[in-house]
């Protein structure tokens, strides 16, 4: 069993290592940056109890002014998502649109 395990947790590990926006989605990052994943789903395709949105398949211009807009506080009532807004910087954000566009959107989205 070690021996499967080890490769397949590499393996997972290894792919939001090599891009940041996947990193982003699934760990978070310094600065108080929460994982996306939390209040948006694992896929994130949202969390409508929590009043997430889907996210996966947006395109990136979307994304950004949208992540812009809640960094300044013009979009959006949600403290939590301001914070996380604030904190990632423009390189992140433009990782984490690219990713998020590159996602399949799920059913009804």
């Amino acid at each position: 069993m070690k021996r499967l395990t080890l490769p397949l947790l590499a393996v997972l590990v290894g792919a939001a290592g090599s891009n940041p926006g996947a990193s982003i989605v699934e760990h978070g990052a310094s600065g108080g940056v929460i994982p996306c994943r939390v209040c948006h789903g694992m896929q994130l395709q949202g969390n409508a109890g929590m009043g997430a949105p889907p996210l996966a398949g947006l395109p990136e211009s979307t994304t950004l002014p949208a992540l812009a807009a809640i960094a300044a506080g013009k979009q959006g009532k949600n403290f939590a998502m301001r914070d996380v807004a604030r904190a990632l910087t423009p390189a992140q954000r433009q990782a984490v649109a690219a990713y998020i566009a590159g996602l399949r959107r799920g059913p009804g989205s």
